[in-house]
């Protein structure tokens, strides 16, 4: 299949602004975060790199999109409240993470579920409770809503390790 000629960026700006990774991520970040973030901030939160996060501030800045205060090293952005974008971007942003929440919550109960199926009584309540919270510790890592130490990732892999032998036990009892 032949590839797409591009539209002008003028005539079609969301085939632009939409239409890389890069500039859907920056704006995510800004929106959900709600306030200024400096590049670095948005490397760090993004896990892209610094020339891509440039040239996406720079098209995001140039739609208006972004808003841009102070200079060099010290610029921080933001989400343009005042552009036409910004309403639906950031309840598209919203509703998606709404969305993510209610899957990732529907998929931890299908696991405390399908262990109470297999194990029965033998869940108690403790260790229901000690799954959730592992389970909330990884989501925090793995979907950005905070950064982990290294020494914070090993205690719950080890903690991990140990309630899968706590597991593998219960499983043999039977």
């Amino acid at each position: 299949m032949a590839r797409p000629n591009p539209e002008s960026a003028l005539r079609f700006p969301l085939s632009t602004i939409l239409g890389n990774e890069t500039n859907v991520r920056v704006m995510r970040e800004l929106s959900l975060h709600g306030g200024q973030l400096s590049v670095g901030n948005l490397i760090n939160r993004t896990k892209i790199s610094r020339p891509p996060i440039l040239a996406s501030l720079a098209t995001l800045t140039s739609f208006q999109i972004v808003t841009e205060s102070g200079t060099g090293y010290a610029r921080l952005f933001s989400l343009n409240r005042g552009s036409p974008f910004s309403t639906p971007v950031q309840a598209l942003f919203e509703t998606e993470e709404t969305f993510a929440n209610k899957i990732n919550q529907n998929d931890h109960a299908a696991v405390i579920k399908t262990l109470r199926d297999a194990l029965g009584n033998r869940l108690p309540k403790s260790q229901e409770t000690r799954l959730t919270r592992i389970l909330g510790n990884k989501d925090l890592a793995q979907y950005g809503g905070r950064f982990m130490l290294l020494s914070d990732a090993e205690s719950l892999f080890e903690q991990l390790k140990e309630y899968a032998e706590w597991v593998e036990n219960e499983m043999t009892r039977r």
